[in-house]
């Protein structure tokens, strides 16, 4: 959990995220071996998420919980169903 590479650190924003996500319960169904995976996965949705841009705003102000709630939780529902996918395409081809 926020292992940086030597000359790619995480931003702090990033981090925030993903300490709140951790500290909140939003990784308490994610199995151990898929938690690097959530966060790679999570960094890369927000950057490519149109609210990253007023989430950012807010924490360099004021955190907006419920922005930041909502975030969490359209994230995790897109992360397990990809899971599923993946569990089901993985099943069908052995």
């Amino acid at each position: 959990m926020l292992i940086q590479n030597r000359f790619e650190p995480i931003d702090i924003v990033d981090q925030t995220i993903f300490l709140f996500a951790a500290l909140n319960g939003y990784l308490d169904n994610i199995p151990v071996n898929f938690v690097s995976i959530f966060e790679k996965e999570l960094y890369s949705f927000l950057k490519n998420s149109i609210f990253f841009m007023c989430l950012q705003t807010s924490l360099r102000e004021e955190l907006d919980v419920e922005l930041l709630d909502w975030i969490l939780i359209t994230f995790k529902e897109f992360f397990f169903k990809a899971y599923e996918v993946g569990v089901r395409i993985r099943a069908n081809t052995k």
